[in-house]
């Protein structure tokens, strides 16, 4: 069963990675701002590792694991 849920939950980041590609390339023909696309990239970085992290502790039950994780962020964001 955690095999369907995982595959379902890549199928669906797939899309919505190509869903905000095709924005970012509409963004980038309608001659939007580079740093507000860049950020946003780094944004939806952040949320895909944070949503990793917790998919993998909801798996494997670890608490160490939010420990590791939130470790990272920070580390990312600073």
């Amino acid at each position: 069963i955690y095999s369907i849920v995982f595959i379902l939950i890549y199928q669906y980041v797939q899309l919505f990675i190509t869903l905000k590609q095709n924005e970012y390339v509409k963004k980038i023909i309608l001659g939007l701002s580079k740093t507000y696309i860049a950020i946003s990239s780094l944004k939806y970085f952040m949320m895909t590792i944070t949503m990793v992290i917790l998919f993998t502790f909801l798996m494997t039950g670890q608490i160490e694991l939010l420990y590791i994780g939130a470790a990272s962020l920070l580390v990312l964001m600073l």
